[in-house]
């Protein structure tokens, strides 16, 4: 991850709550944050790694960079996308790490 440079985000603001959640809200983000997590990477790389198509892919990202969670660099014609807020999402990718058992809602059973 990249240092952060950026200025906090103001989470009192309501707005602003409700638009990081709405960002972290979603699954595929969610393993995009999760393929950022391990270094910057071009945008080729997650729509070949997460089996999504650059029009989706470049959909979430701008989510995610809106939400002040990621930025990204030029490279030669490429966007590198980063993570530039580390420690807000630290504790994310601390709940996320955790084990939890999973155990299947049981269906009603039908009369």
């Amino acid at each position: 991850m990249v240092e952060e440079k950026n200025p906090p985000i103001d989470l009192n603001d309501p707005d602003r709550q409700l638009q990081v959640f709405r960002a972290l809200a979603n699954p595929t983000r969610i393993a995009i944050l999760r393929f950022l997590h391990n270094g910057p990477c071009c945008a080729t790389l997650p729509c070949v790694k997460l089996g999504i198509s650059q029009p989706n892919l470049s959909r979430h990202l701008q989510v995610l960079k809106e939400a002040g969670l990621i930025d990204y660099r030029l490279q030669s014609t490429q966007h590198c996308y980063f993570i530039c807020r580390p420690s807000l999402l630290r504790p994310v990718f601390a709940l996320l790490a955790e084990q939890h058992p999973y155990r299947p809602c049981r269906k009603p059973e039908q009369h």
